[in-house]
This record gives C-alpha cells, sequence and structure tokens, in this order.
C-alpha cells in the first residue's frame, strides 16, 4: 500500500456576521434567505435578502463553467442616518473556488486583461498562503425586477494551490462602491485567511 498526495484542500475564514451557503443550490436567493434567518434572525426584509443574494448569484456564475464551487457567503448591515429614518444598507458577498488546470499566473493575468474591462486593476499580492494576483474592477449587477443596473466593486484573488496548477479564486462584490477603501481591507483580510492542507490517500 503506497500513499498518493491528491490536491491541496482549501479553507477561508470569514469574518463574524457572515452567513455561509451551498454555492450548488438550486435557488441561491432562497437558500441565502434560509440561512439568513438562522444566523440573523428577523434583522432584514425578505426583498433585502433577495437583493442582497443578487451579487451572489451572479458571481457564481461567472465562476460556475469549469470551476470547482466550494464556498458562497454573504453579509449585511443597516445603518440608520439619524435623520430621515432610512437606513444605509451594506451588503458584500464572497464565494470561492479551484480552477482547472491552468498555466501560472501569468496566464491569468493574460485572460483577464483580455477581458477588457475599462476599470480593471491587476495587482501581485503576498499571502501567507503564497504569491497570488488581486483584480479590481467596477462591474454592473441588475435583476429582472430592477429599473437599471447598478454598480459593483469586484475584487478577485487568485491563489496558487501548491503542488499543482490549479488555483485558488476568491471572489468578493459589494454594491457600496463607495466605501470600496473599508470592504477592501475586510476582503484583504479574509484572503489572508486562506489556508491549504495536503491529504493523502491509500492505494
Amino acid at each position: 500500500m503506497t500513499s498518493t498526495e491528491v490536491p491541496a484542500g482549501v479553507t477561508v475564514r470569514l469574518p463574524n456576521g457572515w452567513v455561509e451557503i451551498d454555492p450548488r443550490a438550486a435557488d441561491i436567493a432562497a437558500e441565502l434567505v434560509r440561512t439568513a434567518r438562522d444566523v440573523w434572525g428577523d434583522r432584514f426584509d425578505e426583498a433585502l435578502l433577495r437583493n442582497a443574494a443578487v451579487p451572489v448569484a451572479l458571481e457564481l456564475r461567472r465562476m460556475a463553467a469549469g470551476t470547482d464551487l466550494l464556498l458562497a457567503g454573504a453579509w449585511a448591515e443597516a445603518i440608520g442616518d439619524g435623520t430621515t429614518g432610512t437606513p444605509l444598507v451594506l451588503t458584500a458577498s464572497a464565494v470561492l473556488a479551484v480552477s482547472p488546470p491552468i498555466a501560472g499566473l501569468p496566464a491569468i493575468r493574460a485572460s483577464l486583461e483580455r477581458e477588457g474591462l475599462a476599470s480593471l486593476e491587476v495587482t501581485s499580492v503576498d499571502l501567507p498562503s503564497g504569491p497570488a494576483l488581486l483584480a479590481s474592477a467596477v462591474v454592473r449587477i441588475d435583476r429582472p425586477e430592477w429599473t437599471e443596473s447598478v454598480p459593483a466593486l469586484l475584487r478577485r484573488y487568485f491563489i496558487p494551490l501548491p503542488g499543482t496548477e490549479r488555483v485558488a479564486v476568491l471572489s468578493f462584490t459589494t454594491p457600496n462602491t463607495d466605501l470600496a477603501t473599508e470592504f477592501g481591507e475586510v476582503f484583504a483580510a479574509v484572503a489572508e485567511s486562506v489556508r491549504f492542507q495536503r491529504a493523502t490517500s491509500g492505494t
């Protein structure tokens, strides 16, 4: 009997207050509403929760082809403005996936640049799990009942899995683009929590 290494597992730690949902769920909005009720109780109405699911569902559609989806998460908070009584709603989402084999970070950078997003910025970053690429852009998100699409900040970390030709893709989205700096710090902290575990299998 011999032991052979299998591709590294990937874990990530979401901040307190985030909910985790199954990215393979047939109805992401319903799954988020159900899970959020367990975690957040009745803090938000169902319409807000379903709106919060839009960036999650959009990013899952973007990443579904050719990747192994591992985790999806979401966060929401309502902050009163003290005058009108209409709260400012803050939301963010995260998706973790593993890519098919790819020819390293240079190939990923070239692929991102071919997408032609006007606001795209790609930078090299060093994470505790190793060197990675960070791609940032402003995209549009929408759903049928909305009168118009809204801008959203998209940030993706591409982190090579040790000993393989695959990468972990950690993607974040928030429609609160005016708080890009603050959300960027949260997203960076989550990316720094990524860890790989090697397992062995007997044959």
